[in-house]
């Protein structure tokens, strides 16, 4: 259950962010917070994944499933897009999932569901989503629209969406974290535990922010009660 954004175009090349959003008890685990999340790419094409569309569908899929097709070694986008297309109707966990070829920057934005998939492009190549319901209307027509999490999930895009306009001309590291770490009643990007809205339970554990080609990788973690608005950013450099 988490939140990706896609900026690939930027001063210093390509910026990728992401939100950790799960249980409070998995941030009391001895494991959290001891290494990066995100691993460094082991080719051009490289892979955010968000879990959960809100879908009613999701309440099947229980199990993980050992095929995943976007596991295969792609060499470009469009291989990536022809390989999902083909294996769409294989039953799959719902998920997002924004993929970059960080050679050629190019982005595509996949939704799946159990059963279902879409997949998109933009003419900027800024992709992002977040958890609860899905951009594609196909998708969206599987998912309770009325409920709490669907109305969480298109606050919180409208408020992403009016962040990056906003940034549209200077889109880089900064706005990546000004994005990740928003607090807007209602859709909140950053999810703090005491804000809530009715209906969600998982809050923000972790935000990271990734500039691939200086291979550096900055998190704020959740950490003695502070969410990670409130953190400082501790930097990874890739390869050490």
């Amino acid at each position: 259950m988490c939140t990706y954004t896609i900026f690939p175009k930027t001063p210093v090349g390509p910026v990728l962010g992401f939100n950790l959003d799960d249980s409070l008890e998995w941030a009391n685990s001895p494991t959290f917070a001891s290494k990066p999340i995100l691993q460094e790419p082991q080719g051009s094409i490289y892979r955010l994944s968000v879990g959960g569309g809100g879908c009613e569908l999701e309440q099947e899929a229980k199990q993980v499933y050992p095929f995943r097709p976007e596991t295969f070694d792609c060499q470009n986008l469009n291989e990536v897009e022809k390989l999902l297309t083909r294996y769409g109707d294989f039953p799959d966990q719902p998920h997002h999932a924004g993929y970059i070829d960080l050679d050629t920057l190019e982005t595509l934005a996949i939704d799946k569901t159990l059963g279902a998939i879409d997949h998109r492009r933009t003419d900027d190549g800024v992709i992002f989503d977040t958890y609860g319901g899905y951009q594609s209307v196909k998708l969206a027509k599987l998912c309770d629209q009325h409920g709490p999490l669907f109305e969480y999930y298109k606050n919180r895009m409208a408020v992403m969406t009016q962040i990056i306009e906003a940034h549209s001309i200077q889109l880089g590291i900064d706005a990546m974290w000004q994005v990740l770490l928003d607090r807007t009643p209602g859709g909140e990007v950053c999810q703090h535990a005491d804000t809530r809205p009715k209906g969600i339970q998982f809050v923000t554990l972790a935000t990271m922010v990734i500039a691939p080609r200086q291979g550096k990788q900055w998190i704020r973690w959740l950490k003695d009660g502070r969410p990670p608005a409130e953190s400082d950013p501790v930097e990874y450099t890739w390869g050490s």
